[in-house]
């Protein structure tokens, strides 16, 4: 099974129409993985220096799970990322939830996915993922990780429901 068949095509339709992949990549371009000292960000850290985007969420782990809530946001609409590979690397997810199903996955994915349904060449590496080497670069990936979910979900609440 591919990649697009795992995207329900009212989703699909949604990314491509806010341009998804192109902006994905574009984030991860601008958050690259370098060879530098490493973050310390505990989770108090996480959330004090996300708390003027949107209200945050710390999961249970294991692992460093959160969820962000910006207060526009639908609540049938969920953002949330995991920080790993030694804390610089982020793990964005965006999910909908439609009556008892959710549907989404993470970011990666869904930009592969839109890229492929655009007709684009893969990107090498395949699924880039932002990074982040101090508070205030956490904070811009994660603002900008945010405002693209927030634009997805526009143009997947535009769309004329069945």
């Amino acid at each position: 099974m591919g990649v697009r068949a795992m995207i329900p095509p009212n989703l699909l339709k949604a990314l491509l129409a806010a341009s998804f992949h192109e902006r994905y990549y574009a984030i991860c371009e601008t958050h690259p993985l370098r060879h530098e000292v490493r973050c310390k960000s505990g989770a108090r850290e996480v959330e004090r220096v996300l708390a003027d985007i949107g209200r945050v969420q710390k999961f249970k782990g294991p692992g460093r799970v959160f969820a962000v809530t910006a207060p526009s946001q639908s609540p049938s609409l969920e953002f949330s990322f995991l920080i790993f590979s030694d804390g610089v690397m982020l793990e964005p997810c965006l999910n909908f939830i439609e009556g008892e199903q959710r549907i989404g996955t993470n970011f990666c994915v869904l930009a592969y996915a839109t890229n492929q349904a655009a007709g684009r060449s893969p990107l090498n590496p395949p699924h880039p993922r932002p990074c982040f080497y101090n508070l205030a670069e956490l904070r811009s990936a994660v603002a900008s990780l945010l405002q693209l979910a927030l634009t997805v979900g526009s143009a997947f609440y535009a769309q004329p429901k069945d």
